[in-house]
């Protein structure tokens, strides 16, 4: 089948709209960006959680970006942000770098905290997780 100038045009369009509501869609959803690795929202595919026998401990981090070549655990919270994220925030999002580090072996640099009106990025510092 011969496509037409017009069948082109329309797909172009078509795909520069796709392009554009995905764009929105993160924008709306607050995340920083980076490619979206890891994703466990309660809606669509049920990620596995993250498990660390060396640890005993299990998890799933809302999200895992991909920046910069590192992987960065995002939790997300629904409320309005306080003005320094709360220390059980801290502390779960420390649980996900540890288990990022355990699972991929790459340490994170930092996690992120997004909260309905904030983010936050906390460093992944020797205090927070094993040296």
């Amino acid at each position: 089948m011969d496509l037409t100038p017009g069948m082109v045009l329309a797909v172009l369009l078509l795909g520069a709209f796709l392009l554009m509501l995905a764009r929105a869609g993160r924008r709306a959803s607050g995340l920083p960006e980076g490619q979206v690795v890891y994703r466990d929202t309660g809606v669509g595919k049920q990620e596995q959680p993250l498990f660390s026998r060396r640890h005993r401990l299990s998890g799933r981090p809302d999200y895992l970006l991909h920046r910069e070549g590192r992987l960065i655990p995002v939790e997300v919270k629904s409320g309005r942000g306080p003005e320094k994220p709360y220390k059980s925030h801290i502390l779960q999002l420390a649980a996900y770098c540890l288990l990022v580090e355990d699972v991929y072996g790459r340490r994170p640099p930092y996690g992120i905290i997004r909260y309905a009106d904030c983010v936050f990025e906390v460093d992944y510092t020797k205090q927070l997780g094993p040296s």
